[in-house]
């Protein structure tokens, strides 16, 4: 029965995706192997549509027993729209909890929904409307249970525009998620009581850091030049005392066709830790520094490599903490890592401290 299942319900989304492009969605469906047929039974359509209606209902109400009783078992599926979000429904719980907490989990109002049938396998697809997230289109497979009917596969999407797909798929590019997930934990830290380097007073007036723009071409692929035979040095901190760090290597890279080059530090202290191991620290100083970021200078934490080569993303560059309190002791970007450019890319000020 579940290779049933699945089966229609991948079905399901071809025959949507080819009615899409017929009027006549009776004739377009009679093609298929399958012959499934459109759900013309009226009673029983109502009966499902109160199914689901009521399913999206609890998630507008926060209503998390109703939710999640909604589906067959702890191992139906929830497809989200992010590619990570293939859960089963008992993961999918955890992921959730938070949202339903709040009183308001999301809300999609359905726009429109058809029913198929094939050997007793219902599926439908459908389209929403979302405050949140504009107009989604969403697909499941019904079972009727001794609970009567219960959901066991769905999956979410968004509905796309041709006209903007050329614009959208920049939005997407994996480095750019990459760096609003890096702002998103950034963000997430300062707000938490038992991570943020914040006073209790700044903490709660929080918000979020304020970032450049994402720009592709701060993300440069650097030639590693390694130092084995570097001695190990004191870096300067803002408290006056001196943490030992060595040269591991020195970075070389080009933005718009301009060459610079930066030197790559390991801590001493931190190496010897198996969570370090591989930790390399990068500070550095620009055109912008004390104009419109912070005075001395802004960090980056990287990876060793296993090349001759080092991926460096200015778009995830932050701040040391004693651009927000006293109290810290943070190193001191050495002289030598001055680049004479603007890198308008990573965090932004502040300027007061």
């Amino acid at each position: 029965m579940k290779k049933l299942i699945l089966l229609a319900f991948v079905v399901a989304h071809g025959l949507h995706a080819k009615a899409q492009s017929n009027e006549d969605y009776d004739n377009d469906f009679q093609v298929v192997v399958l012959k499934e047929s459109i759900l013309n039974n009226v009673e029983q359509k109502n009966a499902l549509n109160s199914v689901i209606d009521s399913w999206h209902k609890a998630a507008a109400q926060a209503d998390s027993t109703a939710y999640f009783d909604a589906f067959v078992s702890d191992e139906s599926v929830f497809e989200g729209t992010d590619g990570g979000e293939y859960w089963t429904v008992s993961a999918f719980k955890k992921w959730a909890a938070p949202y339903f907490k709040r009183g308001n989990a999301w809300t999609f109002l359905p726009v429109e929904r058809r029913w198929y049938n094939h050997s007793g396998v219902l599926w439908f697809s459908e389209r929403l409307d979302s405050e949140h997230m504009g107009r989604c289109r969403g697909t499941g497979v019904v079972i009727k249970t001794l609970q009567g009917y219960k959901i066991d596969h769905y999956s979410l999407s968004f509905e796309v525009p041709n006209e903007i797909v050329q614009e959208l798929v920049p939005l997407a590019a994996d480095g750019r998620i990459e760096v609003l997930k890096f702002r998103d934990e950034l963000n997430r830290q300062y707000r938490d009581s038992t991570d943020s380097p914040l006073s209790d007073k700044d903490r709660k007036a929080f918000i979020h850091h304020d970032f450049y723009p994402y720009h592709e071409k701060y993300c440069v692929e650097a030639r590693l030049v390694l130092t084995p035979d570097a001695a190990p040095f004191d870096m300067s901190t803002s408290s006056g005392k001196s943490k030992k760090y060595r040269t591991y290597g020195i970075a070389h890279f080009t933005i718009d066709e301009v060459e610079y080059q930066l030197e790559v530090y390991e801590s001493l202290r931190l190496k010897v830790l198996p969570e370090y191991a591989d930790h390399l620290f990068l500070p550095f100083k620009d055109l912008t520094t004390g104009i419109s970021t912070y005075g001395t200078g802004r960090f980056m934490d990287l990876v060793k490599s296993n090349s001759d080569t080092l991926i460096i993303d200015f778009n995830q560059c932050y701040n040391p903490y004693c651009a927000y309190s006293d109290g810290y002791s943070c190193p001191i970007t050495p002289s030598q890592n001055f680049i004479n450019t603007k890198i308008e890319a990573g965090i932004l000020g502040p300027l007061k401290h």
